[in-house]
Parts: C-alpha cells; structure tokens; sequence
C-alpha cells in the first residue's frame, strides 16, 4: 500500500530532525562543578560551568585557602570564564578568563580530557599560563 510505504520512508526523516533539534540542548562535557589547582597563593576556586547562549562560561562559586577552609570572598558569583567555542574533541576556544590574583582578564582557551580541564590564559597572546582543573561532582 502506498501510503503505508510512505509513512515508513517519512518517519525516519521526523525522528532525525526531532534528534537534530535536541542536540543543542544536550549538556557540553565541560558542564559542572570544577576544582581549580591552588594558585600562588594557594587559594582554590570551585567554578560552575553552564552554558551561555551556545558559548561556555563559569561562575566562581567558593574560595579555599591552602588548608581548604572556606573563605568569604566578595567575588562569589562572579564571571570567571566566559565566550568559550566549543570546537569539538574537547577543545574550547576564544574565551575569556578572569584572573583573581592579576585582578584582570585575559584571553583563554581550554581542553577537557576526562574529568580534566586544562585553562589557559595567555596576556599579550604570547605568555601563557595553563592551570589544571578537576571535576568536583
């Protein structure tokens, strides 16, 4: 029968295009709570990563000092990476990152292996520094 024949060629079509609409709302790896390496100062961040208008960006949630005792910190909530491409194969590009320590932001890029990720923020594009975060939750 022929409109049976069609309805079998036709379905295939709505359930790729039902996936397709879907993919942008299946969560990126990068998604979650992250532990930041101890900075200089020994003070570790935990950021949150989201998504932000199909871009990566983060929130530093809490601070710890090298003890790993909570500190209050006026910086809770705020942006800590932002613009984030995701590029595939865990790579992430043209983003920016803020630098507590530096009291500035600079462009950054990172690579998500696992459950680690590794930030890199480089001033002038030439000086590079790359800290390693590892997934909290």
């Amino acid at each position: 029968d022929r409109a049976g024949m069609r309805a079998r060629l036709f379905l295939p079509v709505l359930v790729a295009l039902a996936i397709g609409s879907m993919a942008p709302a299946l969560a990126d790896p990068a998604f979650g709570m992250w532990r930041s390496e101890p900075d200089d100062r020994g003070i570790v961040t935990m950021i949150q990563i989201v998504d932000c208008d199909d871009r990566i960006c983060g929130r530093l949630v809490s601070v710890y000092d090298a003890a790993g005792r909570p500190l209050d910190s006026p910086d809770a909530g705020r942006a800590y990476i932002w613009g984030m491409e995701p590029r595939g194969s865990g790579q992430y590009r043209d983003g920016r990152q803020w630098v507590p320590e530096r009291g500035q932001d600079f462009a950054a890029r990172m690579v998500l292996e696992g459950d680690r990720l590794t930030v890199t923020h480089c001033s002038y594009l030439v000086i590079c520094r790359d800290q390693v975060w590892t997934r909290a939750n």
